[in-house]
């Protein structure tokens, strides 16, 4: 008797979409089973207004609270936050004298939304780190950073109730580029270049700045790739911020700060 085929039954795959936004950020939505999600990332200009993400059916700020404690403690258990905690205490410190103590705020872009599934893991990660270089900054010279803001359109109400716990003001786009100074540890990782550079033209260099590495964009081929302008903002960055380090490998989760480096101007530098 005959064999006959059955159909396996088919489940639809989620797909990833990207909503572009029209002040300069992404939303990547991922619609299938269960509905769809988004969060933000970071892209050029795009044409639709940009959502904060969505909050999971019964995921609340205690749970919030849980998750991120879970992964802090890995973070600083990690090898990686050993060999940040030295780069700091005998690079960046140690060499940056009068500009260290010009440093008293905290500008945090594109971090993500904490809330989302598809960008919690990433953004807790990023967030403790975050939090130990400014618990290093603060104890080098016994101060607290006098401001410390917050952006991304992906935050959402529970993000923005976290981050207040965490000593961070949220702020709407672009309003966290308006406490960028001279003063400023700016904290971008993985932010675009396409976003970050645009919005960073005409205003001073921050001091120390953690973002994707400037070195394939200023010294690389893709500097023929990008606007003079944008090109013109990376130089000057890493001309006034004349010392850079890699960001160390974190091994639990590589991808959280894959290709980030640090950049920082010493007291042997010129004024910015």
């Amino acid at each position: 008797m005959p064999h006959t085929a059955r159909k396996k039954k088919q489940h639809p795959q989620k797909k990833r979409i990207q909503v572009e936004a029209e002040d300069g950020w992404t939303t990547i939505t991922f619609t299938g089973l269960g509905g769809s999600h988004s969060h933000g990332t970071r892209a050029p200009q795009g044409r639709t207004r940009l959502a904060p993400a969505e909050i999971p059916d019964g995921y609340s700020i205690d749970a919030l609270k849980k998750d991120y404690m879970r992964h802090d403690e890995t973070w600083k258990s990690s090898q990686c936050s050993s060999e940040l905690t030295a780069l700091f205490g005998q690079r960046v410190i140690k060499g940056q004298g009068r500009t260290l103590r010009r440093i008293d705020n905290c500008v945090c872009l594109g971090l993500g939304s904490i809330v989302d599934p598809f960008s919690r893991r990433f953004a807790h990660f990023q967030l403790a780190a975050l939090q130990q270089v400014l618990s290093i900054l603060d104890d080098s010279d016994g101060s607290h950073m006098s401001k410390r803001v917050a952006q991304d359109p992906a935050f959402n109400h529970i993000d923005a109730e976290f981050l207040e716990t965490q000593d961070f003001t949220v702020l709407q786009n672009p309003e966290a580029f308006e406490h960028i100074n001279d003063s400023t540890f700016l904290y971008a990782p993985h932010c675009e270049w396409s976003f970050l550079l645009p919005a960073l033209r005409g205003k001073p260099t921050p001091p120390l700045v953690l973002c994707n590495s400037l070195d394939p964009l200023v010294s690389g081929p893709l500097s023929a790739t990008v606007p003079i302008e944008q090109l013109e903002t990376a130089r000057d960055i890493t001309q006034k911020n004349r010392n850079c380090a890699r960001f160390p490998r974190f091994e639990p989760f590589e991808s959280a700060f894959n290709d980030l480096s640090i950049y920082w101007s010493g007291n042997d530098d010129p004024a910015v």
